[in-house]
């Protein structure tokens, strides 16, 4: 049994004793990298599905909603990353010649984008335009059936919509395990495009900087 140290602290954020290192989490400055927040939602989305098959029937009905908003807000956060990444690719690639097309960036800004189905669209539009690869099929469909279900953003976080409508209005049933399993596609490609664009991206680079000796 794992025991739990508990000191009394005058606020619940107020800083923990760096000695208490097996309750303390440390966020913050270095420790928050570009994909910190997606890799922890989907890693939270992971830890409740297993709880959940572990549970009976009405923990996995419960549970249901975090677990389901943790993994479309990573999928979120990521294609928000990605795009961001893709697009600041493009630009290099425009800069040596390389771009297969043109590409027209957005005006509309990311953070106020919570459409994934705008998102997934704009990341394969920029992705058009720097790679000769397609976009897969399964992959976008998965992201496409959160957006069908949840296009806002708000049907995992909230019982009733804004036009005071039920998230769920019917009784249905899904199987997290599967879910998980989609997730689990879904972000190894996703790392497959970030390799990719890291890769091509430090190529860019090198060749810009040897177009521009300082």
């Amino acid at each position: 049994m794992v025991h739990v140290v508990e000191v009394k602290m005058k606020n619940l954020f107020a800083q923990s004793p760096e000695f208490l290192r097996t309750v303390n989490a440390t966020v913050g400055a270095s420790f928050i990298r570009d994909y910190s927040y997606a890799v922890a939602y989907w890693s939270a989305g992971d830890i409740l599905v297993k709880d959940a098959l572990k549970g009976d029937k009405d923990k996995r009905d419960g549970l249901f909603y975090p677990i389901c908003f943790m993994y479309r807000h990573f999928i979120e956060l990521t294609l928000k990353q990605l795009i961001i990444y893709a697009e600041s690719f493009y630009e290099k690639t425009e800069i040596i010649g390389y771009e297969l097309q043109k590409y027209t960036k957005p005006k509309k800004e990311l953070e106020s984008i919570h459409s994934l189905e705008i998102l997934v669209g704009r990341l394969i539009d920029v992705l058009t335009c720097i790679s000769e690869g397609y976009f897969d099929d399964e992959i976008k469909k998965i992201i496409l059936e959160f957006h069908a279900i949840d296009p806002v953003g708000q049907a995992f976080r909230y019982p009733i919509n804004r036009k005071h409508e039920k998230s769920f209005s019917q009784v249905q049933n899904f199987n997290i395990a599967t879910i998980k399993a989609g997730i689990n596609k879904v972000a190894q490609y996703f790392m497959g495009i970030d390799a990719y664009l890291e890769h091509y991206t430090t190529l860019a680079d090198g060749i810009i900087s040897e177009q521009n000796p300082q």
